[in-house]
C-alpha cells in the first residue's frame, strides 16, 4: 500500500477536495468548504485524478478494516455455534460486512440466516467524501448480493427501504420484510439533576451521518439564550472521535 500511495504522488493534482456552497436565508453570507459527502449517483471515475485515486484505497481500507473485524466476529460464532443450541444466525449491521460472516456461518451449521440491513448497503444514499468512490459501491453490491441470495429473511427497517430491495432483489422479494424501529419498554433510571441541558449519543459515527447539523444549530441555540457549558452540552460516546477524517472537535470548535 505504502508504495502505491507514493505512486499517487505523481498523480496530477486536477480536482481535489470538491467545494460545497450554502449561502445564508438573507444572502449577506455565503459558506465555502469542502464537501462532507457525495450523492450515490454522483460518485464517478472520471476525471480520474490524484485524489479520486486516494479515495478508492481510502474504501479499500474501509473495507479491509471490516473484514478483518468481520473475520474475528465469525470465528466467535463458530465457538458459539459448537458450545451451543441454537435456532438461527441473525446479523445486524452497519458495519456491514458482518452479514458476510452470519452468512458462512449460517451455512456452516446449516441454520437459517436473518440479515437484519438497518442501514441501506448498496442503495446507501450518500457517502462521506473520503470514502466516496465506485470502488465502494462495486464491493457493497458484491457482498450484499451474496449475502441477499443466502438469506431465509432480510429485515429492513423502513417500508421504503423495503421496497427499494425488493425491486433490486425481485426473487427474494417474499423474503425482505420491514421491522421498524422500536423502543424498551422498561422503565428509566431516574435522572440526576445537574441544572444542565444534555444532548448525549452513544454509538457511531459512520457513512454521511456528520454531525455538522447538530453543532450549528447548537451554537445558535447557544447564541440566541446566552448559554454556557454548565446550561447546555452534547456528550458523544462510542466510535465519535472523527468523521471523514476531521476531528469531531475541531468539526465543533468550526460551528
Amino acid at each position: 500500500m505504502s508504495h502505491l500511495e507514493q505512486i499517487l504522488l505523481k498523480v496530477p493534482r486536477g480536482l481535489t477536495t470538491p467545494r460545497s456552497r450554502e449561502e445564508s436565508r438573507d444572502g449577506s453570507a455565503v459558506r465555502v468548504g469542502p464537501a462532507e459527502s457525495f450523492r450515490n449517483q454522483d460518485i464517478r471515475w472520471r476525471p480520474i485524478t490524484r485524489r479520486t485515486v486516494t479515495r478508492a484505497i481510502s474504501a479499500l481500507k474501509v473495507y479491509e478494516t471490516d473484514r478483518l473485524w468481520a473475520h474475528a466476529a465469525l470465528q466467535m460464532a463458530r465457538r458459539l455455534l459448537a458450545s451451543g443450541q441454537y435456532n438461527a444466525v441473525v446479523s445486524c449491521g452497519p458495519p456491514n460486512m458482518v452479514h458476510t460472516a452470519a452468512r458462512v456461518a449460517a451455512l456452516e451449521a446449516g441454520l437459517p440466516f436473518v440479515m437484519d440491513l438497518r442501514d441501506p448497503w448498496s442503495l446507501q444514499e450518500r457517502l462521506p467524501e473520503a470514502i466516496a468512490s465506485p470502488i465502494w459501491l462495486m464491493l457493497a453490491r458484491f457482498h450484499e448480493r451474496r449475502a441477499v441470495s443466502a438469506a431465509n429473511l432480510v429485515v429492513m427497517n423502513t417500508d421504503v427501504a423495503r421496497d427499494r430491495m425488493r425491486a433490486l432483489y425481485p426473487g427474494k422479494a417474499a423474503d425482505i420484510l420491514t421491522v421498524m424501529n422500536g423502543y424498551d419498554e422498561e422503565p428509566l433510571p431516574p435522572p440526576t439533576e445537574s441544572g444542565a441541558f444534555v444532548v448525549a449519543y452513544a454509538g457511531a459515527i459512520y457513512l454521511d451521518r456528520s454531525p455538522t447539523s447538530l453543532f450549528r444549530a447548537a451554537a445558535r441555540v447557544v447564541r440566541e439564550k446566552q448559554l454556557s457549558a454548565d446550561e447546555f452540552r452534547i456528550e458523544l460516546m462510542g466510535s465519535v472521535h472523527n468523521f471523514n477524517g476531521v476531528p469531531i472537535a475541531e468539526i465543533a470548535a468550526r460551528e
